[in-house]
């Protein structure tokens, strides 16, 4: 089962870069293990950037907390697809979800 689940996903990776997406595309559910995970991806999937400060409340947790579980699935996605999910704009000091998510139905 999960090597079929492999196989769907890097259909899926293989769709975006036909139909041509504008930015880099991945499945990047594959990439979260845990729910803070996730609830992290659902709060970027509205498109806007975020500071950490803001994000610490809606988690239920604290400012360093956030900031390890970004740095923890860009250590992921970067290792597998060698470019990071989440990039830091220092001029605003906010957090931006820099790819395009294939399996942005599943993750909201």
């Amino acid at each position: 089962m999960e090597h079929r689940l492999t196989a769907i996903e890097g259909h899926l990776h293989d769709v975006a870069v036909v139909v041509g997406a504008k930015k880099r595309s991945i499945v990047l559910g594959q990439y979260l293990t845990d729910d803070r995970e996730q609830d992290l991806v659902r709060s970027f999937l509205d498109g806007r950037p975020h500071k950490t400060p803001e994000l610490a409340p809606l988690m239920q947790t604290n400012r360093r907390q956030v900031h390890r579980i970004i740095k923890r699935i860009n250590r992921r996605v970067k290792h597998q697809e060698g470019i990071e999910a989440f990039h830091f704009d220092p001029a605003t000091r906010t957090w931006r979800l820099e790819l395009e998510i294939i399996d942005r139905k599943e993750l909201q």
